[in-house]
């Protein structure tokens, strides 16, 4: 049976888990017809933010966030794979995810018998990152151009 190319990839809130982010997007390249989308809704880092700053490893680590881009870093390695940003959205700000969801305040860190596992420090760390500017939401969009490179 011959395989059908895809015309659009839907990703929410899955890919910064991807263990090997170029070869995903490779993969889904491969799968997609010409003009196909990729549609990531997902955390990227801020433009300027250190990937190996402590505080942005113990996200990474917690929360299982393998992958930390900036959309314009996700978008070179994409650009390997015939896949070109079209559209990047910056939902946290369009959705005042900050003001809506925490608040603006900073988390509070102090651990408990009920509060110690990595989800909860993950979730944490994930609020820290967003309320210092570290970390932002987005909605970005890949489209394919030819065949595979």
């Amino acid at each position: 049976s011959e395989k059908r190319a895809l015309d659009i990839i839907y990703s929410i809130e899955a890919f910064i888990h991807s263990p090997d982010e170029d070869n995903t997007l490779k993969q889904w390249s491969k799968a997609l017809a010409d003009q196909g989308l990729v549609i990531i809704v997902d955390d990227f880092l801020t433009i300027g933010v250190d990937k190996d700053a402590e505080d942005v490893q113990l996200f990474s680590k917690s929360w299982m966030a393998n992958m930390l881009q900036t959309t314009s870093s996700l978008a070179e390695i994409a650009g390997k794979h015939n896949l070109e940003l079209v559209l990047d959205r910056d939902l946290g700000s369009e959705y005042q995810i900050n003001k809506l969801n925490y608040r603006n305040q900073l988390p509070d860190m102090s651990p408990t018998k009920k509060k110690s596992h990595q989800g909860w420090l993950g979730s944490k760390m994930r609020q820290r990152l967003m309320i210092n500017g570290k970390l932002t939401y987005r909605l970005v969009v890949f489209q394919k151009h030819g065949g595979a490179k």
